[in-house]
């Protein structure tokens, strides 16, 4: 039997849900692929969720079974998938106590790493491992149990989700950061989620593109991942390109006019920028296949 896990990557709110705020996620194909019936095994870390998983179950070992990165970049959540595809080979899941198995698997998710300071300092939010549970345009929201999925809404405006090619150390920057900054950052996504759910596209748009300068204006923006979103809004058809993760350093968000589609495809060619996933590609949260 496989287990399916499709890739996240943030709307916005990657930065507010380090100090309790929600967040807009999308799942996306190609997902992440474990076999359970293969015995082709792979060592994870110690001091990655999956191994704090293991050792919280007395394995010392710590193998489980590989998780097959179908992106070939990073940036898309292959940890969390990890932990995902080693938690439900340790646990039996039923669909009719959903609410109770978001709870019980974000806490033990987040609870493995009160270890000690040092774990404490790199703790996720989880908002990850929600995404790519619930799938399509997941609302996370810490009180999980309100946490929900959702379609794409806006039926005339579409998004591709491009690779920069570069990646930072996530751990060392979480360790890094000064939290109390951040804090503003929570009312600003609240922003984007109640355009959102008013189904309101210029100010979803505009809220998104205030998150992004935000971003800039706290020095949370690699510079190769800027240098890339001011090439890619020289393109007429792009309305914003928003970089994603830490330090904006995993991918970029294009969003444009789904009537452009094209334009901006070529645009992408010609430039050598790497386009890997969007909107077109939304996918349910993690499930089996046989």
């Amino acid at each position: 039997m496989k287990l399916l896990i499709p890739g996240k990557t943030f709307l916005v709110g990657e930065y507010a849900v380090l100090v309790g705020g929600k967040a807009p996620g999308v799942a996306t194909e190609p997902y992440f692929v474990t076999d359970f019936s293969q015995q082709h095994m792979t060592t994870v870390h110690e001091n990655s969720a999956a191994g704090l998983l293991l050792k919280s179950i007395g394995q010392t070992e710590l193998e489980i079974n590989s998780v097959i990165n179908s992106y070939g970049f990073g940036g898309f959540g292959q940890s969390t998938a990890e932990f995902i595809a080693t938690w439900f080979h340790n646990h039996t899941v039923h669909d009719t106590d959903v609410p109770t198995f978001l709870k019980n698997i974000f806490n033990q998710y987040r609870e493995l790493f009160d270890i000690n300071s040092d774990l404490k300092k790199i703790k996720p939010s989880g908002a990850d491992l929600i995404t790519q549970l619930l799938g399509k345009v997941t609302y996370f929201d810490p009180e999980v149990i309100h946490s929900k999925s959702l379609n794409w809404i806006f039926p005339e405006l579409e998004f591709d989700i491009i690779s920069t090619g570069i990646k930072v150390a996530t751990h060392d920057h979480l360790a890094s950061l000064n939290l109390k900054s951040l804090e503003p950052l929570c009312e600003m996504t609240e922003n984007v989620l109640s355009a959102y759910l008013s189904v309101n596209q210029n100010n979803f748009l505009a809220a998104m593109k205030q998150w992004s300068l935000k971003l800039i204006d706290l020095d949370l923006q690699h510079n190769h991942s800027l240098d890339l979103k001011q090439l890619l809004e020289k393109c007429p058809e792009v309305i914003l390109a928003k970089p994603n993760g830490a330090l904006g350093a995993d991918t970029i968000t294009v969003f444009y006019q789904s009537a452009n589609k094209n334009q901006v495809r070529e645009y992408l060619k010609n430039n050598n920028i790497l386009y890997v996933t969007g909107s077109d590609s939304l996918s349910r949260g993690a499930h089996y296949v046989d």
